[in-house]
């Protein structure tokens, strides 16, 4: 997969899951809007496989991490210049 299109996808799998409204939800209704997004199914790592909240908790926040890094990586590159 091109860097590219790997950013693409990180960044596809952040706004597919996270909406501002999910702020102050609690567990309950986190887990009634992944059933909606059907995203409620055995997702993630072995560490949270069976726990829907936790794998799209995981899921967003190494997408962000991988984000962050590439912003990072491109800022460095300008500010070099």
């Amino acid at each position: 997969m091109p860097a590219e299109e790997s950013l693409e996808h990180r960044l596809n799998e952040v706004v597919v899951v996270w909406h501002n409204n999910l702020r102050f939800v609690g567990n309950e209704e986190f887990k009634r809007s992944l059933r909606k997004m059907k995203r409620h199914r055995r997702i993630g790592s072995r560490r949270v496989l069976g726990d829907p909240v936790k794998a799209n908790a995981e899921s967003i926040l190494q997408a962000c991490e991988s984000l962050f890094a590439r912003g990072a990586q491109v800022w460095r590159h300008w500010t070099r210049e």
